[in-house]
């Protein structure tokens, strides 16, 4: 038997975002990287500054030379020669800067040595008719840019299935690996009983609580401002806001339903640990999305994750299969009355069992630990030891 290329345990993932930076890719790569070598592997991370290179929790993070330019390629050629592991790269297209339109290293990429896996977070930007130049241009550049990636390619992996069909149409022929994206928040061992989360945001223990986490960009707030009068149209029911942006969002929804502001919240947690025991305190969470629920999306991850029942909406990129997991329901669409329907029938059914069995799908399929099995498994295939 031919040796193994590289050690199983050892990984060098490439990234245009880490914690501290603000960001959904940010805070999984931080997870993802902290999680493998938490199961005692060797993990490397590069990514561009401004901060200096560090090591925490086990991970030794390096700062590349420029922003994935020429210097980046050279800095990885020499390490991989030095020290071989498996390349993980997070392939989001505007995080190579150059406005998204960086051609140049996916091209540099695939002349580095030893085993290259590309996780896309993103393939392309989207094709549509009628759209303007500088976004045909992305559309054709970005695809050019995940065709050269996938060029000679080890293995690719997807957030979401979505993704898969863009794949083939570029030509990967060979099986992709699922890999959802899983909550950045994880609900803390000492969680108190509801009732005692309900008294400290001041709300009666009896009182329907409906919530939503997020960062409130237009494709989300959109959907949920439009739904607010109907998802409240019960005068017992409050609605708590988390996330970023979630007190200027609740300020624009008083300004506009002025009636309703008694009864929408926005308290000040911003830790982690804080939002989530406020998301535990919740009966249902309400995650609309333009273009559906997909495994991509963190925040919907966060519903299974506390066992929280939630409900979401079908879109066009949302995957077949959510309709039979346990504590998930699915309005037709993001309109509010799809949306209100949904959230009534979850509130009438036993929104705490629900969540509970959501969690256990949450465990099995979507959790960190089930990523970081997938991803030592794909290492064995590729040549490492089991």
């Amino acid at each position: 038997m031919v040796p193994p290329a590289f050690p199983m345990n050892s990984w060098r993932i490439i990234t245009g975002e880490y914690a501290p930076q603000q960001g959904g890719v940010a805070d999984y790569v931080a997870n993802l990287a902290r999680a493998l070598a938490e199961a005692g592997d060797r993990v490397e991370v590069h990514v561009p500054g401004p901060w200096e290179g560090r090591v925490e929790g086990g991970v030794t993070v390096r700062v590349l030379p420029d922003r994935f330019g020429p210097r980046s390629a050279a800095a990885l050629l020499v390490l991989q020669r030095l020290a071989p592991a498996l390349q993980l790269l997070q392939h989001s297209p505007f995080s190579y800067g150059a406005r998204g339109l960086n051609v140049l290293f996916p091209r540099l990429f695939r002349a580095l040595p030893g085993p290259r896996v590309v996780m896309f977070h993103e393939v392309a930007y989207p094709r549509e008719p009628g759209q303007l130049l500088r976004h045909a241009l992305l559309a054709h550049a970005q695809r050019d840019m995940a065709r050269a990636l996938l060029d000679g390619a080890s293995a690719a992996c997807v957030s979401t299935r979505a993704w898969t069909p863009i794949l083939r149409e570029l030509g990967w022929k060979r099986d992709v690996t699922e890999l959802p994206i899983p909550s950045n928040l994880l609900p803390p061992p000492d969680l108190p009983v509801r009732a005692v989360l309900r008294a400290g945001l001041g709300l009666p223990a009896d009182a329907p609580l409906l919530g939503h986490f997020g960062t409130y960009g237009p494709a989300v707030a959109e959907p949920l401002r439009a739904a607010v009068p109907a998802l409240l149209a019960a005068t017992a029911r409050h609605l708590v806001l988390l996330g970023r942006g979630a007190r200027d969002f609740l300020a624009q929804l008083a300004v506009a339903h002025p009636r309703l502001s008694v009864r929408l919240h926005a308290p000040p947690v911003d830790a982690g640990s804080a939002v989530s025991r406020v998301l535990c305190a919740c009966d249902v969470l309400v995650q609309p999305y333009v273009d559906g629920v997909t495994t991509r999306r963190t925040s919907f991850m966060a519903g299974p994750a506390h066992g929280v029942s939630t409900c979401t909406n079908r879109g066009p990129l949302t995957e077949a299969g959510w309709e039979q997991l346990p504590g998930v329901r699915l309005a037709r669409d993001a309109s509010a009355g799809a949306l209100a329907q949904v959230v009534d029938e979850a509130l009438a059914a036993d929104p705490a069992a629900d969540g509970h069995a959501a969690a256990a799908v949450y465990a099995a399929r979507f959790s960190m630990d089930h990523a970081v099995s997938r991803l030592r498994a794909l290492a064995s295939g590729l040549g490492g030891r089991p």
